[in-house]
């Protein structure tokens, strides 16, 4: 494997070249990285909830061609809503 920057390496023992990430060590060993694993959970929790009441709402209060157009309006309304709180979620610490 070959460094290319930090925490990502590119891994060529393959047929195909994969990058392989890691977390810094003072990263891995700090207090840190646990604080995070909760509240992603929690966030997780709370976005999973949202989804489901939102596609609802859109099932409910929209017009939609098919059951595909709902299914897909919903996803990427969902994806483009909370898509970005799953990487600021050091934000609702």
């Amino acid at each position: 494997m070959k460094d290319c920057f930090h925490g990502v390496q590119v891994d060529r023992s393959g047929k195909i070249p994969m990058l392989r990430f890691r977390d810094r060590e003072s990263y891995a060993q700090n207090k840190t990285k646990e604080y995070d694993a909760i509240a992603m959970k929690y966030l997780t929790y709370v976005l999973f909830l949202l989804v489901i009441g939102f596609s609802i709402y859109s099932l409910k209060y929209e017009k939609h061609k098919s059951w595909y157009s709902w299914i897909l309006s919903s996803m990427t309304s969902c994806v483009y809503m909370f898509g970005k709180q799953l990487f600021h979620y050091h934000q609702f610490i």
